[in-house]
């Protein structure tokens, strides 16, 4: 039985401001997928 999803993937690195680690992001990507068992 093949089921629909969507899927999203963050491509993140943290980078350092005043000494604290904050996320810098690079790229974000959707995309509607089907999901079927083998």
């Amino acid at each position: 039985m093949a089921r629909a999803a969507h899927v999203e993937a963050t491509l993140m690195e943290l980078r350092t401001f005043s000494g604290l680690p904050l996320p810098g992001f690079h790229a974000v990507q959707g995309q509607d997928i089907t999901l079927s068992q083998a």
